[in-house]
């Protein structure tokens, strides 16, 4: 996913997985990691000179796994359809035909993907 993102100039990584960043925050005083309903408190402050209140204080949380899943099926339409449409690949071995065509059938129609 990463190579895949790169392509796109989407950085993958999340500060807020790295194991040391979770065990700091996690040791930290109540007070210090939530304040007044904001959570991530510590951060939002320490940042004040360095980010607008705009992005301290937002409150919704963007996510670009979907549109990147977007762009890589949007872009992988031809190779995609080959494989649906050849039920000799080597892919069939391992996985069912007919729950993927369903899965990328609802995939193209800006739908979630299908799990069962």
């Amino acid at each position: 996913m990463a190579r895949v993102a790169g392509r796109h100039g989407v950085d993958t990584r999340d500060p807020w997985d790295d194991r040391r960043v979770v065990e700091f925050f996690l040791r930290l005083p109540l007070q210090y990691r939530v304040r007044d309903g904001w959570t991530k408190h510590l951060v939002r402050a320490t940042f004040a000179d360095d980010l607008s209140d705009t992005v301290r204080w937002r409150i919704g949380k963007e996510h670009l796994g979907w549109q990147l899943k977007a762009r890589v099926i949007q872009q992988m339409q031809v190779p995609f359809q080959a494989y649906l449409d050849n039920p000799a690949a080597s892919c069939w071995r391992f996985l069912d035909l007919e729950i993927a065509r369903k899965r990328y059938a609802s995939a193209l129609s800006g739908g979630a993907f299908a799990w069962r």
